[in-house]
């Protein structure tokens, strides 16, 4: 294990190209390390991950160390996930992409794909507007960039893990992660954490 995550962590490995451009970020824009997340919004395992991480990077261990980026990466296997990956993307569009993404992944075992709208009133965000953004063609093309992006990135599961551009392959339990992103924030400021 310590390996797999010395190999992913190196200088020396590959990083790849990841357009953050129209990702909402959480934590602060300043941090020094930065986390992207291609995850699935139907996927089991990122529903649990995914809060875990917002919260270190906005107000737990990793606050102004690392701000984290998702990247929407529907899995063909996982019902409901393109229709969900639409309503994020769209929520993202209108302002309100943590809270959606937050909301969908607490109530992950009642997901409906024909409530989406539900969750968007649940989180403040207009009914009319939500159903046009989430139906515009540009929400659909930007869903489609993503995956393609996270395919050309190698990305096969979800969650997959970007930390400065390079792939991490270790363990991805909370404590491991917050471990090899605060050694990474070493690393880039030469600033030891306690």
């Amino acid at each position: 294990e310590l390996a797999r995550r010395a190999m992913s962590m190196m200088p020396t490995a590959t990083v790849y190209q990841i357009d953050t451009r129209n990702s909402p970020i959480g934590g602060s824009p300043d941090a020094k390390v930065t986390l992207v997340a291609y995850l699935c919004p139907r996927c089991p395992y990122c529903a649990r991950l995914e809060p875990e991480l917002y919260q270190s990077v906005t107000s737990g261990k990793l606050k102004g160390k690392v701000k984290l980026y998702v990247r929407i990466f529907p899995v063909r296997s996982h019902a409901g996930s393109t229709e969900a990956g639409l309503a994020l993307i769209a929520a993202a569009k209108l302002g309100k992409f943590w809270e959606f993404m937050q909301h969908l992944y607490q109530d992950f075992h009642n997901f409906d794909a024909a409530h989406l709208d539900d969750i968007a009133a649940a989180v403040g965000l207009d009914r009319k507007k939500f159903s046009e953004a989430a139906q515009d063609p540009g929400t659909r093309q930007q869903l489609v960039d993503s995956k393609k992006e996270g395919v050309k990135n190698g990305v096969d599961a979800t969650p997959t893990l970007f930390i400065n551009g390079r792939k991490y392959t270790g363990d991805m339990k909370m404590g491991a992660l917050e471990d090899v992103l605060e050694e990474e924030h070493e690393r880039v400021t030469g600033q030891q954490h306690d």
